[in-house]
């Protein structure tokens, strides 16, 4: 390979790692947020209002589709090679 090839190489596999650190950020926020909010629910005046549970179930909705979102991302950072070039870049720095 060229000089060029190999420099674009490396860029590439650490922006695949930096992605990957910043979606591992975001997996973490995610998760001390619902945290949170299941915190919320459980006290006793969130609990018993009629008009929180519609808000509730609507907030709960949104939280499961951001997970499915995280696992569809996460899915495409496990695949081989782009494990191969985090591993790379992970190696390097």
């Amino acid at each position: 390979m060229n000089e060029k090839a190999l420099t674009e190489m490396n860029m590439a596999m650490n922006q695949m790692f930096q992605a990957f650190e910043k979606y591992q950020e975001m997996q973490k926020l995610l998760n001390d947020s619902y945290s949170h909010f299941q915190e919320s629910n459980a006290t006793s005046v969130n609990r018993n209002a009629a008009c929180y549970q519609e808000v509730q179930k609507t907030v709960e909705q949104a939280y499961e589709d951001l997970f499915k979102a995280s696992a569809s991302i996460n899915q495409q950072f496990s695949h081989p090679t782009i494990q191969r070039m985090i591993q790379s870049a992970k190696v390097k720095q």
